[in-house]
């Protein structure tokens, strides 16, 4: 029950972010509205030991990282997370979400 409602709560959060990044343009108070709800949701997961799973620039982990592409980096080697599309989250110890990545397959061949 716990992780069901840790997920919900991270569903919560991933729309205030999605909303965050659509308002950038705004840069009026819905933008520092939205930032504030954000980072008040991040606290209160953090309290509870909900805490977001490191991706970018790590080493790929099956565990905690869901592959949803590969791409080629020249930034990242083979089998590193090169990019996030959608954060994963821990709590305590147990994945409640994995974290949906792009994989680097190494340097562009050409």
């Amino acid at each position: 029950r716990l992780l069901r409602f840790g997920r919900d709560w991270l569903t919560v959060l991933d729309s205030v972010e999605r909303a965050l990044t659509a308002a950038q343009g705004d840069g009026g108070g819905l933008v520092a509205g939205v930032k504030l709800v954000s980072s008040q949701l991040q606290s209160v997961l953090n309290q509870h030991q909900c805490v977001r799973i490191e991706t970018v620039g790590t080493p790929f982990d099956p565990n905690i990282h869901q592959a949803i592409a590969q791409e080629a980096s020249s930034e990242f080697p083979a089998g590193t997370v090169s990019r996030e599309a959608q954060s994963g989250y821990k709590l305590f110890d147990r994945v409640v979400r994995p974290a949906q990545v792009f994989v680097s397959t190494g340097a562009p061949v050409g």
